[in-house]
């Protein structure tokens, strides 16, 4: 699938998904465009994550590149916030659960990737000033 800078709309509804050989499946090749495309660091960031354990090598590459601050929580906090909702819900079944602390940790997950969030977002319209 290609998608072309700033665009929101999905390829196929253009008949470019055409561009790509039939019966292939998936793309062997997705270039994620790091300036222009708000999600593509969140990508990486998760791309990083994953690899971690087989090519640490690559997750502390791309790490480095994305120049991560260590105030900000995530840039994945929709996906931070999945996997807690998983862990949570295991940890219902559990003898011990406590309801009451697992929603204090909810609560300040919650609130480090609004900071996060919001952080990105000045930097975000920082950035944009200065290219006006």
């Amino acid at each position: 699938m290609f998608f072309r800078t700033k665009t929101m709309s999905n390829p196929s509804d253009s008949g470019e998904s055409a561009a790509l050989p039939r019966g292939t499946g998936a793309a062997k090749r997705i270039v994620a465009d790091l300036v222009n495309d708000r999600h593509g660091l969140s990508a990486l960031e998760a791309y990083a994550d994953a690899c971690e354990a087989e090519m640490p090598w690559l997750s502390a590459q791309l790490r480095s590149s994305l120049a991560l601050d260590p105030a900000r929580a995530t840039r994945c906090g929709k996906t931070a916030l999945r996997v807690f909702s998983l862990a949570r819900a295991w940890a219902q079944t559990q003898p011990d659960f406590s309801g009451l602390a697992w929603e204090h940790v909810q609560i300040g997950l919650e609130t480090a990737i609004r900071s996060s969030f919001a952080q990105q977002r000045q930097c975000e319209t920082n950035e944009w000033k200065k290219a006006d």
